[in-house]
């Protein structure tokens, strides 16, 4: 498993829980990131935590960790979530890959990569809600930053209302493409998706 380090697997919760646990946490009374959490931090070993640490640990988009790094217990990957995105290892696209989404500047931020393979071209999916529900999914067609990597952004639309809080869930997952002589042709998608709240 690449040394990856998989915390106990947990079972994923009805849409309801996915919501409540995608909650920002609140700032605190300074208005200052606390520290982070210790207890919540990926350990050596860890492709998402690594990742995180290389990119400033809490000074980074992602800010700290609010749930620590959890595997699944049907396939293999993980992901965690951080107060301003999420970060998940989907190894079906490659053992080094990872799915990032973080809130900045108005716009979701989708981030992807390195694949195994070079692609010319990726697609990229979401739903919204946790709903999963092919008649409400958005794809785009998304240029190639490397061969192996690739990001999206957009700006979301207002978010629809629960008991007077304006928030949507976006889901989101990927694939590779390569163009062709009549068409082209697609590969897995990512079997590691990634949420992310959107409060208005």
């Amino acid at each position: 498993m690449t040394g990856l380090r998989i915390p106990d697997v947990r079972r994923s919760a009805v849409v309801c829980s996915v919501v409540a646990a995608l909650l920002p946490a609140a700032p605190s009374a300074h208005g200052d990131m606390a520290a982070c959490d210790p207890a919540l931090v990926a350990g050596a070993g860890s492709l998402v935590g690594d990742y995180w640490r290389s990119k400033g640990e809490e000074t980074s988009v992602y800010g700290c960790p609010v749930t620590q790094e959890t595997g699944f217990p049907d396939k293999r990957g993980s992901v965690q979530r951080f107060r301003n995105g999420q970060i998940a290892w989907s190894p079906n696209m490659g053992e080094q890959n990872l799915l990032r989404v973080y809130r900045k500047s108005g716009k979701i931020n989708l981030r992807w990569g390195p694949t195994s393979r070079d692609w010319d071209f990726f697609h990229v999916r979401w739903n919204i809600d946790a709903q999963p529900d092919p008649a409400r999914d958005v794809q785009r067609r998304v240029a190639r930053e490397t061969p192996w990597t690739g990001s999206y952004a957009f700006n979301p639309h207002p978010g629809v209302s629960h008991q007077g809080d304006k928030y949507e869930v976006y889901n989101f997952s990927f694939q590779g493409c390569d163009r062709g002589t009549f068409g082209s042709t697609c590969g897995p998608w990512s079997n590691v998706n990634i949420h992310i709240l959107w409060r208005s």
